[in-house]
């Protein structure tokens, strides 16, 4: 997904005015053929639909993507996972929140932080600085300023300061967990992630 009006398949040629044709003719196969590229993209709600208790499943939000020039900071996902509570253990990973992240930091483990009027524990708050894992960018360093691992009754968020998507599993490493410990994983992106999660996971969607 993109936030702009030109998102198409193109071609480019470079010939003498003979190739007008063949051109011509290539985008006649491609608009006949356009139905045959277009993406699965179920919402946020039915992507969560399809996922079950028994396999991982990873979640892109890509209406939220912050590499597409949105916030980040919805609470759409955390909504739908609380009246999804047989999708346990899940993660929300990526959310931009540095109001709770700073609540996090000013609050011993254990207690209580509140994000779109639901109460959760801190489990830790770490320095979000990390080194990609996955094929994207793999080895670059990335920087979500701090980062708290929030957690609700099995339901666990990785609220971060800065508005950077999520590429790979990277960020719950640094918390100290892995993608198999969870059922759902739901991440802040909306394509770079597969490749990220691709080796790990049950499904993508």
């Amino acid at each position: 997904f993109a936030i702009t009006p030109t998102t198409a398949a193109m071609t480019v040629w470079s010939a003498d005015a003979s190739g007008k044709e063949v051109a011509a003719s290539l985008s006649a196969w491609l608009a006949e053929r356009r139905s045959s590229f277009s993406a699965d993209r179920p919402s946020l709600a039915d992507a969560l639909g399809r996922a079950t208790a028994q396999k991982l499943t990873v979640v892109g939000e890509a209406s939220d993507n912050p590499g597409s020039g949105h916030p980040g900071s919805s609470g759409e996902s955390l909504r739908l996972l609380l009246g999804l509570p047989h999708l346990r253990p899940a993660v929300i990973l990526g959310v931009v929140r540095p109001e709770v992240v700073e609540s996090a930091r000013s609050t011993s483990p254990g207690g209580a932080v509140s994000i779109d009027n639901v109460d959760t524990r801190v489990v830790s708050v770490k320095r979000g600085l990390v080194r990609l894992v996955g094929s994207v960018m793999h080895g670059s360093q990335v920087d979500y300023g701090d980062s708290a691992h929030l957690q609700r009754d099995g339901l666990h968020l990785i609220v971060v300061e800065r508005r950077v998507q999520i590429y790979d599993p990277a960020l719950l490493s640094l918390h100290g967990l892995a993608p198999r410990d969870f059922v759902v994983i739901c991440v802040k992106s909306a394509v770079h992630f597969k490749a990220g999660f691709r080796s790990v996971a049950d499904a993508l969607v």
